[in-house]
């Protein structure tokens, strides 16, 4: 039996854009989990009073490219977390200007594969601060258009 080909996800990287020219990805820091944005296709139906043994007739609708979830261990002064320019705190009250940037995920494969999406930070969730634990935020990113993937 051969040997997998698969590789260990340590060392996954989310950089966000900074939407210059050339633009450069600044790493958000802290990173314990990534979700890489999945990919759907809707459906648009099409069924009619004549349709083949009372069965739904249905044809492909348009993609939506979903979201990329992430969970940090939140250091609120960090420059990549805080509420000033460029942090994951800045970008959620930014929310009500549903300012875009463009963002990529890098695996630690061999070469580094890597997944770029424009979107805007969707959700920031500071979760619970038990007695004994970790300060963790989960994010959210929801993807507005097309992206370049592997």
């Amino acid at each position: 039996m051969p040997l997998s080909a698969g590789f260990t996800t340590f060392g996954a990287l989310l950089a966000v854009g900074d939407g210059a020219s050339p633009e450069v990805f600044t790493n958000v820091a802290e990173v314990s989990n990534v979700k890489l944005p999945s990919q759907d296709r809707g459906n648009v139906e099409f069924t009619h009073h004549e349709s083949p043994v009372e069965h739904r007739e249905l044809k492909p609708g348009l993609r939506t490219a979903g979201t990329c979830d992430f969970t940090i261990n939140y250091i609120p002064d960090n420059a990549t977390h805080m509420n000033a320019a460029g942090g994951l705190l800045f970008f959620a009250e930014e929310l009500a200007l549903a300012a875009i940037h463009n963002w990529q995920v890098t695996l630690p494969d061999s070469p580094n594969t890597l997944w770029v999406f424009p979107g805007f930070l969707s959700k920031f969730d500071p979760q619970d601060m038990p007695v004994e634990g970790r300060g963790a935020a989960a994010c959210s990113i929801t993807i507005s258009s097309a992206s370049t993937l592997p």
